[in-house]
């Protein structure tokens, strides 16, 4: 299916995630398709769909994906988030759309984070022993470094912050590791959300060592 046809809400999600899982990064679908310039389309949706889509999903996770595996679901969400795959995401910082739901779509990644990733992904996501770990740690990374180091929309990194100091209390080590990269990269792209990592590390006294450290890391924006 391609974006010409995918004009609903169902028809994006089987666009998205109906695909075999490809052994090699490489060959996953969405290489496949030709690029504008050879004949094709991007990848992409009109701004206002694809971040009422993408919201829609993050919102509700659990109702739209439980036909697919944790690996079809990895894969689709790399193709969502990443900007190198498809254009989903280049819209929550561009200031011609709507501003509401822009701060809407980095709301629900708190809900995609506790419904989805909590339960199905590993305690150490960093090194990425279970199918979702990857998108989990990476996340933030593409949703709000990368591309847009470069490019602030303050309100978006409030929300962001804000979004990220609820994920951080949810009780499980790969949500909060997710979120303490993504404060990192905002503290090193920014100058925010210090305040929220350190009140982390007080809160958590008896934290893992391991994540003790990393989060020292992101206080000082030294994430990878």
């Amino acid at each position: 299916m391609t974006p010409e046809v995918s004009t609903t809400f169902d028809e994006w999600l089987m666009w998205v995630f109906d695909h075999p899982v490809a052994e090699e990064t490489s060959d996953e679908w969405w290489w496949q398709e030709p690029d504008s310039d050879e004949g094709g389309r991007w990848l992409d949706r009109p701004p206002m769909q694809a971040l009422t889509f993408v919201t829609r999903l993050f919102e509700d996770p659990l109702a739209y994906l439980s036909c697919y595996s944790d690996a079809q679901i990895d894969q689709g969400l790399w193709f969502i988030v990443g900007t190198t795959n498809s254009k989903h995401f280049e819209w929550i910082v561009d200031g011609r759309v709507d501003l509401g739901l822009r701060k809407r779509c980095i709301r629900s990644i708190e809900t995609l984070s506790s419904a989805l990733f909590a339960p199905r992904c590993s305690d150490e996501i960093i090194h990425g022993t279970k199918p979702l770990d990857s998108i989990c740690y990476m996340l933030w990374d593409l949703a709000m470094h990368g591309a847009y180091s470069n490019v602030r929309d303050p309100e978006i990194d409030r929300e962001a912050v804000k979004t990220l100091a609820r994920i951080i209390e949810i009780p499980s080590f790969a949500c909060q590791q997710s979120a303490l990269h993504g404060l990192g990269h905002l503290v090193y792209d920014a100058h925010l959300g210090c305040d929220v990592i350190q009140k982390y590390l007080e809160d958590h006294p008896d934290l893992r060592s391991d994540i003790r450290k990393y989060a020292e890391q992101a206080l000082q924006g030294k994430v990878q």
